[in-house]
């Protein structure tokens, strides 16, 4: 989806007068310096003048230097000289694609409810906030901009729902499954703890039976009927697993070297190895649970196909709007204004 352009009036970090969009807010010195709040950042590149018209409405150097500035605190400001005018590019485009798209929402007359938009911030919020920290922290965006972003991706959808096919049927999200069979497919599994004794198999011979008999001590230890093979493990092992008692979680013999593997497959739950010998060294091994191979049930995986699907079907629609929208529009690109930082000690926020 392209960049955000919503024009609607947000809580940004400096008023607006009667006269501005919020976009003014982003106004960059000549020689790409942007203030906002108390930090200036000096952006990777920067819009001096238009950068483009669709059919005669100008997207101004604010909308653009906006764009920018996200960008610049999104990368950190990482962006190589080389690829600077590649990105510049793309926010124009994104740019462009926006006013097609809210001429488009605005023509179908579609509006977002303020409670789905407050309902999906307050879900990025609670479930994903290492996500919401990446756009809103340290002066990315405020959380108003960010409640204008998912608003104008929102109605851009209900859009696109509208003009096209963007809903999987239930034939083709149970085609997909039959199809996809063997993604569906789980190999059996195993749940294990070991304890590790490190020794290098070309170590000498006497260095390897030393190893080997300090697993053997441990697997007496490990059998004895108060044993606690977890506190074994972080007293014993060497492996870097000993933190967690040793605990491997469930996984497929694949995942593990073939000596090992071999041995937790052939043992019951509750059984203690004796020590199996691996390029990493001697183990003791007990088996803490098993899952059979089985195929996932399609009713498991029923919304996770259907939101691939759909996903799928959008990503159509919207290549198919734009092609369709540029079709009937004028649009003239000026890329004379839009200046490149070449200097990379000039590119860092400065303090």
């Amino acid at each position: 989806m392209p960049a955000c352009t919503n024009k609607a009036k947000r809580d940004d970090p400096a008023p607006l007068t009667n006269n501005e969009k919020p976009e003014d807010l982003f106004k960059v010195t000549p020689d790409g310096a942007l203030t906002r709040g108390e930090t200036t950042t000096n952006l990777l590149f920067w819009a001096t003048g238009p950068v483009a018209k669709v059919d005669g409405e100008e997207i101004s150097p604010g909308r653009f230097n906006k764009e920018a500035y996200k960008l610049h605190k999104l990368t950190e400001g990482r962006i190589p000289p080389e690829y600077r005018e590649t990105y510049a590019t793309k926010i124009t485009e994104q740019l462009v694609d926006g006013v097609l798209l809210e001429r488009a929402v605005e023509a179908e007359g579609i509006e977002v409810p303020k409670e789905e938009v407050d309902e999906e911030l307050a879900d990025l919020q609670e479930n994903q906030p290492r996500v919401f920290q990446m756009l809103t922290g340290e002066g990315k965006m405020t959380t108003e901009e960010l409640r204008d972003e998912l608003r104008a991706q929102r109605s851009y959808r209900l859009l696109l729902g509208k003009r096209y096919e963007t809903q999987a049927s239930d034939e083709e999200v149970a085609r997909y499954y039959d199809e996809n069979a063997d993604a569906y497919a789980k190999p059996a599994e195993v749940s294990a703890r070991h304890i590790l004794f490190k020794v290098e198999q070309s170590a000498p011979a006497a260095e390897i039976e030393a190893a080997r008999q300090k697993a053997a001590e441990v697997v007496l230890l490990a059998r004895q009927p108060d044993a606690d093979f977890a506190q074994l493990a972080q007293d014993r092992s060497e492996g870097p697993s000993a933190p967690r008692g040793g605990d491997l979680g469930y996984f497929p013999a694949e995942r593990m070297v073939k000596p090992f593997s071999d041995a937790a497959f052939a043992m019951e739950v509750g059984e203690i190895s004796e020590p199996v010998q691996t390029q990493f060294g001697w183990h003791v091994i007990k088996v803490e649970g098993k899952k059979p191979a089985r195929t996932v049930p399609f009713e498991e995986v029923r919304e996770q196909i259907k939101g691939h699907l759909d996903a799928g079907k959008v990503r159509v629609a919207y290549e198919t709007f734009l092609t369709e929208a540029k079709a009937g529009a004028k649009i003239e690109i000026f890329p004379e204004n839009i200046k490149l930082r070449t200097n990379e000690d000039e590119a860092a926020p400065a303090p």
